[in-house]
């Protein structure tokens, strides 16, 4: 059954998902003004498109709704590259054991589709390093 509020409910996920598996600060409402701690992994909304706008959607023989894409983007951070490796990989597989949860929150698939590493000179202060992973999810709205 679809949720009520499917970003709600894919924030949450994700965020009880994470947090279950990783021993860092986990910031569910994107990084914090006063910066992130080190390590930590921060998730943030940058987008989401639908399958079109319209009422009696047919998404499954007996259930009407529509497919929702929502793109989110964790930003990791660590102090050193080998961590923020180690990180990302945790991340992977949290997200791929958790999928019973995200499923139970509306999320039908996802995937990662950008992984970056940011470039020296463009890291915070702090002489930290930082990754950006994007996912798109598609979510059962109805």
């Amino acid at each position: 059954m679809a949720p009520q509020n499917p970003h709600q409910a894919l924030r949450r996920a994700l965020y009880e998902i994470l947090d279950a598996a990783l021993d860092v600060e986990v910031y569910r409402d994107g990084i914090p003004r006063l910066g992130a701690k080190i390590p930590s992994v921060s998730i943030t909304y940058v987008g989401g498109s639908g399958a079109g706008l319209g009422m009696g959607r047919w998404i499954a023989a007996d259930t009407q709704g529509e497919a929702l894409t929502l793109r989110v983007q964790l930003d990791l951070f660590h102090s050193s590259q080998a961590g923020l490796d180690r990180l990302a990989d945790q991340i992977y597989t949290a997200l791929f054991d958790g999928y019973a949860l995200l499923f139970a929150a509306g999320v039908l698939a996802y995937r990662p589709i950008v992984s970056m590493d940011v470039p020296p000179e463009e890291q915070m202060s702090r002489g930290e390093y930082r990754k950006i992973i994007d996912y798109e999810f598609v979510v059962e709205v109805g």
